[in-house]
């Protein structure tokens, strides 16, 4: 996908810009290489993305500024989800389109939310443990962000973030880099005695 098909599908201005938005948070993709990915100017796409008074604009900064994700693999998650919504879009399967969309969405974050709300006992299965971790990955929350958004003790999800199966080394691995950035800035910005 170039930058002409993106405005093909999404006309609107503002709503292209929030679309870009969660596709930089979702794949940690930074605006040089998005730029390089849809063949656009990366000082227009930055424009275009600042511009549209996200909310997320907190976590888009710290995205753009300090992610973690390496910028070859994010640009080529990206192409390939690009790809999979335009294939989509042109063949006018809308139930393909939905779950393109459903791919920057923070459904399963929604839905937990929504059961903590309701009352409903979590377990705190792994499961759990791992769709809020890749919120908070995403995001770049701390864990106390995560503490406060899913209420659930910080020393006991940081215990069962640790804990997860080898398998998800890679999202343990990007749990410790936010630890560790946001200790670091804390102790930087702590007052002197």
């Amino acid at each position: 996908m170039n930058y002409k098909q993106l405005t093909q599908l999404f006309p609107d201005k503002n709503k292209r810009g929030n679309f870009l938005v969660k596709v930089i948070l979702t794949f940690g993709i930074r605006i040089g290489a998005l730029s390089k990915v849809l063949n656009v100017d990366s000082a227009e796409l930055n424009q275009e993305v600042s511009s549209c008074g996200t909310s997320y604009a907190t976590s888009l900064t710290l995205v753009l500024e300090k992610g973690m994700k390496n910028q070859e693999v994010a640009s080529a998650e990206v192409q390939n989800y690009f790809n999979s919504l335009l294939w989509a879009a042109k063949k006018k399967n809308v139930e393909e389109i939905k779950k393109n969309m459903e791919v920057i969405s923070d459904k399963d974050a929604l839905e937990l939310l929504n059961k903590i709300k309701k009352g409903h006992y979590i377990a705190w299965k792994d499961e759990e443990i791992i769709t809020m971790l890749k919120y908070q990955i995403k995001y770049m929350f701390t864990s106390m962000d995560i503490e406060r958004i899913f209420h659930i003790e910080n020393t006991n999800y940081a215990r069962k973030v640790r804990a997860l199966p080898s398998e998800y080394s890679s999202l343990i691995s990007d749990f410790d880099y936010l630890s560790d950035l946001f200790y670091r800035s804390y102790s930087h910005n702590r007052p002197k005695r």
